[in-house]
Parts: C-alpha cells; structure tokens; sequence
C-alpha cells in the first residue's frame, strides 16, 4: 500500500476512516433497531479497520516516535486482557478487550506518526468533528420527519428531552462534548471566511444538540473542554473575549435546560389484574378459577416507599446525581468484594446489579468506579495514570512548541477533548467499551494530545 501526497495521503485516509467509524459505532446506539442491527457488527469492521490504517503507516513511516507514554495505555489494555484468567466470564472479557486493544492500538500508531506527518492530528481531528456533525444533522432529520422518535416525553420526574439520533439523551451527548473543542480549535485556527463559517455552524449545531439533550455531563464537558481549548490557543485581549465568549454560552446551555418542566401531573395508578389459574378443589372433581398473584416488580429495591407508603417522585434537578450516588456506592461495596484484580475487564453489566428505587441503568455510569469494579485498584491506578502522563506529555510538547516560537491549535483541542473525556467519565461508564459512542474520540485525543513532535527511534522501510 501506497500513500502519495495529495487526495489519497494518509492523513486524508485516516480522517476519511475515523470519520465513518464514528458514525458507524453511533448508528449502533441509535434509536432506530433496523440501524442498530445494521451497524452492531460494521461498528467492528470500522475499529478493525482504523487500526489496520494506523498499522499500515508505521510499516511505511522512515520515523516514528516510541516512547514510554505510549506504552501505558497499550501496558493497560494488556493487563485488561490478562484478567481473562481470574475473569467471572473469561470469553466476554477476552473479547471486550480485544476490541478496545484496536482502539488503543490505532491511536498510538497514530501518535507515533506525529514527526514525520505534521499534518496527521489536524486530519484526525477534523475526521471526529465530522462524524458527530454527521449524526447531529442526522438528529435533526430525524426531529423533523419523526418528533416523537427525537424526543424524549416529560414525566412526573424528568423534562421532556432531546436524543435526536441516539438511543436515549445522554447517547450522543457525549461525543459532542468532545468534538466541540476540536471544532472550536480548527475555527480558531482555520484561514478563510467560508471555512470559518462552516465550522461555526458545526459549533452551533453541537451546542444546540447538547443543551436540547439535558444531558448535565455533556455541558459540564463541553464547557470545560472548550474552556481549556480557549486558554491554549488564545492570547491577550482575544483570550479575554474567548472566555467570555465560553462563560456566556454556558449561561444560555444552563437555562436551556432549565426551561422544560416535567409533568405535574402524576401518572394515573394502574392496578395489575391478577392472573387466573384453575386450582383444584379438595375432594371435588371441579376445578375452581381463583386468582394467582403476579409479581411486576421488585419490592426489595433500595428506597422503595413500602406498601401503604405515599409513592414519591424524585425530581431530576440541575445539581442532582439521578440516583448515581446511591447506584456508586453499591457499586464501590461490590468492587472491594475483589479489591486488587477486579472481576474481569467487560464484565461491569454482568457484576452490577441495580437494586435501587431511584436509579435506572444496567451500568455503574461512572468510568472511574467502573475500572475499580473491572480491574479492581490495580486498573484503576493504571488507568488514571494513562491519564496523569498524558497531561504531563502535553505540557511538556506545549511548552516546547512555545520555546521553538510555534503553537499548535490541534494540542489544544485534544487538550480540551481529552478533559471533557475526564468530566464525562464522572458520570458515564465509557472508556472500556469499545462500541460506546464516544470511545474512539477519547482515546484518539488522550494520546494526541502528548504525541511528541520529534521521533526517537528510526525505523527502516521495507
């Protein structure tokens, strides 16, 4: 395989092949079951492929960087294989770590291709700012031909919300916010009016999906990341106004949120007919239809009002945890059940168990617990270690892009990425699932964003 400069380099190669996968993981979490059958198994094909692209260039590179930062992601990822040995279900946790190996893999050959293509993050950058306007805009199809598939209904707990495209309003939600520090740092960099107002769409688009979604993680993400991207790439009185830009948004996101209610009018107590069965009668030969009664639903939950209690609502405000804290703690008592080595990398939905009333999800919904229940604290350093180096891999090329007279916007919105990644992981339980929506646009930006500018090992082409 061959890649010229021009229409078919690498870089084009590479933003053409990130771009389609992201949109092909995102059909595969989308509201539709046609698509999200279509797109399960084409979702691994695009990882798969992603990763043979990334291959392909280091074979081809004269140059690559090898350092220890790119070991430790590869380093985590090998340990989450390991843990099929001690795994409570050993083939999913083989599987599941294979898949994101791929992912991993790709995003550190694509970082060790930083020096001898400069062109090469700008490119990923721009094939991830792609894919999320694509399944933006395809959101909003989707709210124009079919509102009630896009929204999501108030009820007596929640306001009526926006998932456009996705599974549910948190779904894509969270690929925005990690998209939209690097449209933000591609418009600040980009030269010409018709490719900054394009970008500048883009933006609108994701902060109008964001905000319309209520999704409270994606804003917090979204405004810190683009916030960081502002910090590094601005300067003087355009910094000043950069920020206040940011903080005004942040404004108008808040009170988007803030304008639909739920429903104040409770859902109308239904009473379960009980089901029928004949029971025989002693010492008749008739049978007698007397009512069997049907358990729908679990009483044991956790803060369940008990029968003859009034049933209570929990409103979901701005500042509240959803039911997360409640879920998080459970969470932590089962992980300490294995402190050291986890259950088993995948093995979250099969551990987790969700006992309580006001908490609603299959997941932990918190990638720091997550780990910790995974790959127990051995993981769980690991993993937040991958993430302290990347920070100190970043200020490191930061300051030596500054010394050399030179600043690299693509940092800075990898920078944002990657921190918006952090806040989302709060309240989300993505980073190890390889087929979660915004998976690939982390790790992709977590290793971006400390690729070293000057290689370090040579290598000799075939």
């Amino acid at each position: 395989m061959t890649f010229a400069p021009g229409r078919f380099s690498l870089d084009a190669i590479a933003s053409l092949t990130l771009a389609a996968t992201v949109i092909v993981v995102g059909c595969g979490s989308s509201s539709f079951a046609g698509v999200n059958d279509a797109a399960f198994r084409l979702r691994w094909v695009g990882i798969a492929a992603l990763a043979l692209v990334g291959l392909a260039g280091v074979l081809r590179a004269r140059r690559v960087a090898i350092t220890p930062w790119l070991a430790a992601p590869l380093l985590l990822v090998a340990f989450g294989l390991l843990s099929a040995v001690w795994s409570v279900a050993p083939k999913l946790s083989l599987q599941r770590g294979v898949a994101l190996s791929l992912v991993v893999a790709a995003a550190a050959a694509f970082a060790g291709l930083v020096p001898v293509r400069p062109g090469l993050p700008r490119a990923l950058a721009r094939g991830i700012v792609a894919g999320a306007t694509a399944l933006a805009l395809a959101g909003f199809v989707v709210w124009l031909a079919r509102p009630g598939t896009a929204i999501q209904p108030a009820t007596v707990e929640t306001a009526l919300r926006y998932r456009g495209f996705g599974g549910n309003p948190n779904t894509f939600a969270m690929l925005y916010a990690l998209a939209l520090p690097l449209a933000v740092a591609e418009a600040l960099a980009v030269a010409g009016r018709a490719w900054r107002l394009a970008l500048a769409a883009t933006v609108v688009a994701l902060v109008g999906s964001i905000s319309a979604s209520g999704s409270h993680g994606g804003i917090a993400a979204a405004v810190v990341g683009v916030g960081l991207t502002v910090l590094l790439t601005l300067r003087g009185r355009r910094l000043a106004a950069g920020l206040a830009g940011v903080a005004g948004v942040a404004a108008i996101m808040l009170a988007a949120v803030s304008i639909p209610k739920p429903n104040p009018v409770p859902p109308p107590v239904t009473v379960t007919v009980p089901q029928q069965a004949a029971v025989p009668v002693a010492g008749s030969r008739r049978a007698e239809i007397l009512p069997v009664p049907v358990l729908t639903s679990d009483p044991n939950e956790l803060g369940r009002p008990r029968p003859g209690q009034q049933l209570t609502y929990y409103k979901r405000t701005l500042f509240g945890s959803s039911g997360r804290a409640q879920a998080w703690d459970g969470a932590i008592r089962q992980a300490l059940q294995r402190p050291l080595l986890g259950f088993g990398f995948g093995t979250e939905g099969n551990v987790f168990i969700d006992r309580y009333y006001v908490f609603n999800g299959g997941y932990v919904e918190n990638t720091y617990i997550s780990m910790l229940m995974q790959l127990g604290v051995t993981g769980l350093v690991a993993f937040i270690g991958v993430l302290l180096l990347a920070c100190a891999g970043a200020v490191r090329e930061v300051r030596r892009a500054q010394r050399a007279g030179g600043r690299q916007a693509w940092r800075a919105g990898f920078a944002g990425a990657t921190l918006a990644g952090v806040v989302i992981a709060v309240v989300q339980s993505f980073a190890s699932a390889a087929g979660n929506v915004a998976t690939v646009a982390f790790w992709i930006a977590v290793l971006l964003v400390a690729a070293p500018q000057v290689a370090r090992a040579r290598w000799s082409t075939p």
